[in-house]
């Protein structure tokens, strides 16, 4: 395939020539993953396979904003250290295809993993209706990939006529059978589901609809008892937690939240965040999920990096519960610990100035009427990154959604990770989480404690710097 070869060594030489222009970047993260240089978006083809996990994206080689899809690829032994492998799928041009939009990987009757994606040609003028095609690996190390013979997996021919943008295929399966959904990007067209009809996964038909939601990258699967549905309707990524009638293939959501919660713009759309998420098991058949960050300005030479990946494990509350993989402790250096300190304005922690680190902190509120955390302050605690609670109300630097405790339940549990320019905050144990792309001043590395309106207790707190994963 030597045509497919040069397209795909063109693509990263381009992304390898501007590797010196972004290494130096004070505000690109260290331990978060992020291709060689340029742009990527969506996590793709999540999967774990002969003791790797393998993370496909939506990468453009040829610069650092949205552009011509590609899927990078790289793969982890333990989901914190990773190492980039050659570009995956390629837009095949001679025919009709210039970008490979999101999807997911699934084994075949064989255990042989295969790549679902979207096909779009965006060569037309109308724009011909998106298609659903596949890959397949030429080794069992999944480095090079070739088209499936038979693409089209799936057509708008297949089903009803919905949007001819729908994209995004995610499988699941379930008694033996396995399933397709789609995006199908308008709420009047819900989300179509698909069965395969052969066991290499090559041909499916379509069942009907699974529900009335509708969104890009939707992830449907059971956990435990549960069923639930993620989605990305192109505001704060969401979840609906329901029950899955396999008779009807239909899904009856009777809980709903934000599953990460988001910056966006005047208009309601996602801006700042995690978003585009994806799913896979790993050697115990825990969930872990994945996200995009987005949120950075283009002109820096690289954009987007992958959110940590969390277990995804459903509460006593019938509700998502998301936990850093426990692997992340690997990267902790230098521990700092605090305990049972009243707060009254604002207690700076001492000897504590990173800009890569994690924080575990215990905070009563007394009585504070506001309370929280600020990172990347100055020595006098000042002109930081605020998280605060006010008691019913959340606060991550700017981001505000209602939060209330559990019967019984009166701390505020912190979990921070911070990289740079990146800030995940998981409160009480993932039971609320917010990413963020952060904008901080570059001498300031400081962290402090607050209270306001009274005295808070910081029950107690352990600042670890982390390390770089390259």
């Amino acid at each position: 395939m030597p045509d497919v070869n040069l397209t795909i060594q063109k693509a990263m030489q381009a992304v390898q020539e501007a590797v010196p222009t972004v290494q130096d970047d004070p505000l690109r993260p260290v331990f978060h993953f992020r291709p060689p240089a340029r742009w990527m978006n969506d996590p793709n083809g999540t999967i774990y396979h002969n003791g790797w996990f393998h993370v496909f994206y939506q990468h453009h080689p040829f610069g650092d904003t949205h552009g011509p899809m590609y899927w990078g690829h790289t793969r982890s032994r333990d989901l914190v250290h990773w190492e980039h492998l050659p570009i995956a799928l390629w837009p095949s041009h001679e025919k009709g295809e210039t970008d490979c939009y999101s999807g997911c990987a699934w084994k075949d009757d064989r255990g042989r993993p295969i790549l679902f994606y979207t096909k779009v040609d965006k060569s037309q003028d109308p724009q011909p209706p998106f298609e659903q095609w596949a890959a397949i690996p030429e080794d069992d190390d999944l480095i090079d990939w070739q088209k499936h013979p038979d693409n089209p997996i799936l057509t708008l021919n297949n089903g009803p006529a919905f949007n001819p943008r729908w994209r995004d295929p995610f499988i699941f399966s379930e008694q033996g059978r396995t399933f397709m959904v789609v995006g199908a990007c308008g709420e009047e067209h819900g989300t179509p589901i698909y069965e395969a009809t052969t066991p290499n996964l090559s041909q499916w038909i379509y069942r009907g609809k699974l529900c009335g939601i509708s969104s890009e990258c939707p992830n449907f699967t059971r956990i435990g008892s549960h069923w639930i549905y993620l989605s990305s309707p192109y505001k704060p990524v969401d979840y609906h937690i329901g029950d899955f009638d396999l008779n009807t293939l239909t899904f009856a959501p009777s809980a709903y939240g934000i599953l990460d919660h988001a910056e966006v713009n005047e208009k309601g759309r996602h801006i700042n965040g995690f978003y585009a998420s994806n799913l896979c098991f790993n050697e115990h058949n825990q969930y872990i999920l994945f996200g995009w960050v987005r949120g950075w300005p283009a002109g820096r030479g690289w954009n987007g990096c992958l959110a940590l990946p969390r277990l995804l494990v459903i509460g006593p509350d019938d509700r998502p519960r998301q936990i850093p993989v426990p692997e992340l402790r690997t990267l902790r250096g230098t521990q700092k610990h605090f305990a049972d300190i009243d707060v009254t304005g604002i207690f700076v922690l001492d000897d504590i100035v990173s800009d890569t680190f994690e924080l575990l902190a215990v905070i009563e509120p007394g009585t504070a009427t506001c309370y929280g955390i600020s990172i990347r302050c100055d020595q006098n605690g000042h002109h930081g990154i605020h998280i605060s609670c006010d008691g019913t109300t959340l606060d991550v630097d700017g981001v505000r959604f209602p939060f209330s405790f559990d019967r019984g339940e009166e701390a505020l549990f912190l979990h921070l990770f911070h990289d740079k320019s990146v800030l995940e905050v998981f409160v009480n144990g993932g039971r609320a989480v917010a990413t963020r792309v952060v904008s901080p001043t570059l001498e300031n590395r400081h962290i402090a404690t607050f209270a306001e309106g009274g005295t808070a207790l910081l029950r107690a707190a352990d600042v670890w710097t982390l390390k770089s994963i390259w």
